[in-house]
């Protein structure tokens, strides 16, 4: 069974002109600490280190407290594992940061932690609010939108005051410019096209739009496109994400010491380092 290790951007929420502190910095305060998170279970940062001398790594676990486990054989009536107060069954992520494109190689464990979770606990643990959002191909949008036209657009974006008065001249630009003035920081966007029309309009700049909406890390991305033979599709950007897949071990079945599982991520961003650097 294959392990998937996912990429994801980090950045800060909002800018501050009096903090000078960088994520590097950020993420080598969190190392040889411990943080614990409290929301529908309990969840902590353990064991961060300097990993190959130059990025930063550590596992993200959710504790089950409330889960009970039962062990037993063909045949035999089940056994129940005690736990003492406060323990349960670990269902861990292990990540590395890497500090040149403010990158996290994350392994994916559908059993544990979402990488919404890892960014709400980041910004707890660096009291201060970060974004984690996938990284997509490059090349993806262009190829997905060849020969169609784009005939709706459902995107999320957190905004930043950074990118909301960056001068663009893009109706993009101008929505988030809106929100910040606004005082809001997420900005929710639907557009569409009256598909009943004969003779519709069509969505300006589609394609320079939707580039510039996905370079600041959308939580959702669809778009709805029309092909020249008239057939919908409904595609999610997001889902096009960098992705590597190790073939040499299962991460859920293969008991690996934490060493060997980072010498894996950093081979898995090695692996697909030309990729993110086409996007960061």
């Amino acid at each position: 069974m294959a392990t998937s290790v996912e990429f994801y951007k980090v950045t800060f929420k909002k800018e501050e002109s009096q903090n000078s502190k960088t994520l590097k910095d950020y993420f080598a305060s969190i190392v040889s600490k411990s943080f614990g998170f409290k929301d529908q279970y309990d969840r902590d940062f353990y064991d961060f280190n300097l990993i190959q001398a130059k990025y930063y790594g550590g596992s993200f676990r959710k504790i089950r407290t409330d889960e009970i486990i039962e062990t037993g054989k063909v045949g035999a009536a089940a056994k129940k594992l005690s736990y003492t107060k406060g323990e349960g069954k670990l269902e861990t992520n292990h990540l590395v940061f890497f500090p040149k494109y403010s990158v996290i190689g994350y392994i994916r464990n559908v059993h544990a932690n979402h990488y919404k979770r890892l960014e709400s606990c980041l910004s707890e643990a660096f009291c201060r609010d970060v974004i984690v959002s996938p990284l997509i191909t490059a090349g993806s949008l262009n190829q997905i939108l060849q020969n169609r036209t784009v005939v709706a657009i459902d995107f999320s974006v957190p905004i930043s005051s950074a990118q909301a008065t960056n001068n663009g001249q893009l109706w993009s630009d101008k929505a988030m410019k809106a929100v910040d003035d606004s005082g809001g920081d997420i900005l929710k966007m639907q557009i569409g096209l009256d598909l009943r029309k004969s003779e519709r309009g069509m969505i300006s700049k589609a394609s320079e739009n939707i580039s510039n909406l996905l370079s600041f890390n959308p939580t959702r991305a669809v778009v709805k496109t029309q092909d020249i033979d008239g057939k919908y599709d409904l595609i999610d950007l997001i889902a096009d994400k960098i992705v590597y897949k190790d073939e040499t071990y299962s991460y859920t079945k293969d008991a690996l010491q934490p060493s060997v599982i980072y010498d894996k991520i950093v081979t898995a961003y090695l692996g697909k380092l030309d990729e993110i650097e086409q996007v960061c």
